[in-house]
Order: structure tokens, then C-alpha cells, then sequence
């Protein structure tokens, strides 16, 4: 009787090299400053996997030897190269106006050499002993090759600015800026036609539009910022699922478009050299406007109206630090994050709680010296962070209960000390 197929995973981690440079002159003509300058950076990532396959019961046919075995072993490239330049001013009408305006140009090349597969047999001469004839032992699972896409894209990205002055410690903006995510290339498994390819997307848009107070007290104590924001994002990048509603298959493609508003508030508290506290707030609505989904008509056809995973309507934090002039010291943090989708449409099954966290310390500094413990989850609050209980399985358009339902959950409590130094 064949043994148990035996599978082992080939240890192939990823081989990055970065490059980046950028050089910027900054200028001052009393009334008038800015800097111009320009930016380089250019990346290659290596990736590979791959795993030897004992071929005794695994294969249809027999083997000789028995003892035979496969290794598949597959390696991806990509390259970018990105060019840059920028210049940005800033001039003073008065003593309470200011105006800054600013752009850049951006330019990037962008490179897949695809996927390439290739299998060889321990020993090389192992056959398949079929009805057709002996065939080489590699046949059983062939190479799987993906031709590269190469792109180039580039952006004009202006910024315009307006700083209104009530005091030397207050003073209100608005600005106005277009934003910019390059575009590139997914490896994926189409899962009608089974083999792998390269699909290449677009870049993505936002027109940004910001509302800024800050303010100080005149000593220094109290330090109050807020602002108010709306993005509007155009060509987005999202990920598709394949007509075959697979799992597995899945793309991205500019189809979406999308709106976000909100606004956050910080508060800084600093009374004395020895204690200090903050508090935030944040205010968050996201809205897929357009976001084509299904294959076919009904509810998930379009996502229309949903709103982001992973992006919580409402977030708050605030803490204190206090140090002693002994060098003794003792600081705390709370932060709430409110309730969540794990996924695009938004499912019930697939909502999150929300949850409050509490992290505290308490140490000894001395020079350079730092010794303290701490605990994270104070209170081992527990609640999941990411649920994966169905899905919309975009060829039929219904509702897919996972067979496997996946979730993470949150850290436990974590208890520790601690010793850092400063050079």
C-alpha cells in the first residue's frame, strides 16, 4: 500500500534592494521662502517558494524508483524606478496671511517578469510508468510560467494653501491637494482558465480638502489642534473577485470610487516640566460611491454605499506621563476603537466589536539607563479583531458560509520588563 504523501515547504524568503536619494535647496527672500528639489528611489524585490513532494502516494501512476521526489520551485521580480521633482513656497501677504503653493511631477517605471516555474525529479532519470509509456517524473506537475508587464506611469500633483493668523498661537487653514498612488501588477490564479497571469492596474486618484485650527495657550500649556477633512478618490484600486467566485481568484482593478469625511481633534496638556497628558478623538465616514462587484445582477452587483473595511467610524485615546525628580516615572494610555467590517459588503456576520484597550508603565531612568515594567491590555480584555464567516461568491451573486471560518482574535494581557539604553 503507497504511503502518505510527504510535503515539505522550501525556506525562500524575499531579497530586497532599495535605493533612494533626494536633493532639495531650501530658499529665503524675506517675505518669500520654499525649497525645490528632487527625489530618486528604485527598488528590486526577489521573491521565490517552492516544495519537494514525496511522489510515493501521491502519483496515479507507479514510480521508479518508489523513492522518488519533486521540487517545484518558483521565483517572481519586480522592479520600480521612480523619478521626482517637486518646489513648494510659501509667502506672506501680512502678518496674519499667508499663502503656499507647491506641486510635483512624479515619473515611474514599474516591472513584473511574471512568475517562473521550474520542477526537477531526485533522481533525474525517475519515470512515471503510464499506459502511454514512461514519462518523466516532472510531467506530473509541469512548470507554470507568467509573462512580465512592464508599466510607466506618471502624475502632476499640485497643492495649494491658506493660513490665517488670529494671534501668534491661533490660527486657521484650508488646503486644497491631489494625491497619487502609482499603479502595478497582481499575480493571479484565474480560476476559470486555472493558470496564473499578471494583471496590470492603473493609478489611483484623491482630491483632498482640509480645514486646520491650531492653537496654543500663551504659556504654553494647553496645545488644541483639530481638523476637518473630505477626500475624494477617483480610479480606485480595488480588489475584484474573479467570475469564477473562487476564493482564490481574485484581481485588482480601477473600479471603484469612493468619498471620506470626518474630522479629529487632539488636546495636549502640559502643565509642569514633570507631567503632561493628551486626549484624541476621531470621526470617520467612508462610502464606496461605485464599486462594481458581482458578475451577475442583484444585491452585491454593485458595493455601492458600503462603507471601508477596517475603518472605524469612531476612535479615541488619551493618557498621561508623570516623572518624578528622582527618575522615578509612571505613565497609562487608554484607546477605543469603534465597531468595524472585516470585509467590502459589509456582511453582519462579518462586523466587528468594538473594544477599549489600557497599557500602562512604570520605570526608573537614570542617564541613559531605562529599567521598567509594563502591561499591555491592562484589563486582558478579549474580542475578535477580524471575522471571515462568508462571503459573496461572485459568480452566483448568494451568500458562501466558509467552510473554514477564519478570525483573529486580540493579544492577551502582556506582562514584562524592560531595560533600554541610550548611546
Amino acid at each position: 500500500m503507497p504511503g502518505a504523501a510527504e510535503l515539505d515547504l522550501i525556506d525562500a524568503p524575499a531579497d530586497t534592494q532599495t535605493y533612494t536619494a533626494e536633493l532639495r535647496t531650501e530658499l529665503d527672500f524675506g517675505a518669500l521662502t520654499g525649497r525645490i528639489g528632487g527625489y530618486y528611489f528604485d527598488e528590486e524585490i526577489v521573491t521565490s517558494q517552492g516544495f519537494t513532494l514525496a511522489l510515493d502516494g501521491v502519483s496515479p501512476f507507479p514510480v521508479v524508483p518508489v523513492t522518488s521526489v519533486l521540487t517545484s520551485v518558483s521565483s517572481r521580480t519586480t522592479g520600480v524606478e521612480n523619478y521626482a521633482v517637486f518646489a513648494d513656497f510659501t509667502y506672506e501677504l501680512n502678518e496674519k496671511i499667508a499663502i503656499n503653493l507647491g506641486a510635483s511631477y512624479d515619473w515611474e517605471d514599474f516591472s513584473d517578469t511574471g512568475n517562473i516555474g521550474t520542477v526537477t525529479s531526485d533522481p533525474a532519470d525517475c519515470v512515471l510508468v503510464t499506459p502511454f509509456g514512461n514519462q518523466p517524473c516532472a510531467a506530473l506537475l509541469g512548470a507554470t510560467n507568467t509573462p512580465g508587464v512592464p508599466a510607466s506611469f506618471e502624475a502632476f500633483l499640485p497643492r495649494a494653501a491658506i493660513v490665517y493668523s488670529f494671534t501668534p498661537d491661533i490660527s486657521l487653514g484650508f488646503t486644497i491637494a491631489r494625491g497619487y498612488c502609482a499603479g502595478g501588477a497582481v499575480l493571479r490564479q484565474n480560476g476559470v482558465t486555472n493558470q496564473g497571469e499578471i494583471v496590470a492596474f492603473d493609478p489611483e486618484f484623491t482630491t483632498n480638502y482640509e480645514l486646520s485650527l491650531r492653537t496654543q495657550s500663551l504659556d504654553g500649556v494647553w496645545t488644541i489642534n483639530a481638523n476637518a477633512f473630505f477626500t475624494d478618490w477617483s480610479d480606485q484600486q480595488v480588489t475584484i473577485p474573479g467570475a469564477s467566485g473562487l476564493s482564490t481568484d481574485f484581481f485588482t482593478d480601477n473600479a471603484g470610487e469612493s468619498e471620506i469625511y470626518g474630522m479629529e481633534l487632539t488636546v495636549d496638556y502640559r502643565p509642569t516640566d514633570n507631567f503632561s497628558a493628551f486626549a484624541t478623538l476621531g470621526l470617520l465616514d467612508s462610502e464606496f460611491t461605485e464599486f462594481p462587484f458581482a458578475f451577475v445582477p442583484g444585491e452585491f452587483e454593485n458595493l455601492a454605499e458600503r462603507e471601508f473595511p477596517s475603518a472605524p467610524n469612531v476612535t479615541a485615546s488619551g493618557g498621561f506621563n508623570y516623572e518624578h525628580d528622582s527618575g522615578f516615572y509612571l505613565s497609562g494610555s487608554g484607546s477605543y476603537t469603534g465597531e468595524t467590517f472585516s470585509d467590502v459588503a459589509n456582511l453582519t456576520v462579518n462586523r466587528n466589536e468594538d473594544y477599549f484597550l489600557v497599557n500602562g508603565r512604570f520605570g526608573y531612568r537614570e542617564g541613559p539607563i531605562d529599567v521598567y515594567v509594563f502591561a499591555n491590555n491592562l484589563f486582558d480584555e478579549q474580542f475578535v479583531t477580524r471575522r471571515d464567516f462568508a462571503g459573496v461568491n461572485t459568480g452566483t451573486g448568494e451568500l458562501d458560509v466558509r467552510a473554514n471560518a477564519r478570525f483573529q482574535v486580540s493579544q492577551p494581557r502582556i506582562v514584562g520588563v524592560g531595560v533600554q539604553t541610550r548611546f
